[in-house]
């Protein structure tokens, strides 16, 4: 997944938070990218093909990561970074 729509969602919430808002560093949309991977493999039984593409899915889950890092300082980003297994 990550190499198949990694660079599409890396650059796409790049242009948004990075570029147009200002709010997230190239590096926090790494980190977000790697959330919403950890994000979407954890709520995988829920996914529906019928509803969206698993690309589309994977960006909406990317961009609610990227909100949600946007309003946690970086000394409060690690329960996001810490697996929960």
């Amino acid at each position: 997944l990550l190499r198949l729509y990694g660079p599409d969602i890396t650059r796409l919430l790049h242009k948004k938070f990075t570029l147009h808002l200002g709010v997230l560093t190239y590096e926090d949309i790494e980190d977000v990218v790697v959330i919403a991977l950890r994000r979407l493999w954890g709520a995988r039984k829920t996914y529906d093909d019928t509803k969206q593409s698993l690309r589309v899915w994977f960006y909406c889950i990317a961009e609610n990561a990227a909100k949600d890092v946007k309003k946690h300082s970086k000394d409060t980003m690690q329960p996001f970074l810490t697996p929960k297994d």
